[in-house]
């Protein structure tokens, strides 16, 4: 995957299933799964933050929050749909 394409897609899955996203808190409207490259893991992200190279997952319920490389995404989801990025 390569990373500059990792944003523009990430914008166009929120936009492709209805999501809003407020950057300065980054509270997702609902949520969005991250596909991530190697485990092929599914994050469900109700929260995240986009810093230079890696995104914050948030997780206020249990206090905790995750950083995944751009390099490490594969693509987004919803539980029915999903964007592959390439």
């Amino acid at each position: 995957m390569e990373m500059n394409m990792v944003i523009p897609k990430f914008y166009e899955s929120l936009e492709r299933y209805s999501i809003s996203y407020d950057e300065k808190t980054g509270e997702l409207s609902d949520t969005l799964i991250f596909i991530v490259f190697e485990s092929h893991r599914k994050l469900p992200v109700d929260r995240v933050l986009i810093f230079k190279d890696y995104f914050l997952f948030i997780d206020d319920e249990k206090k905790e929050s995750r950083k995944v490389f751009f390099k490490q995404i594969k693509g987004y989801k919803k539980p029915d749909d999903y964007i592959e990025i390439k």
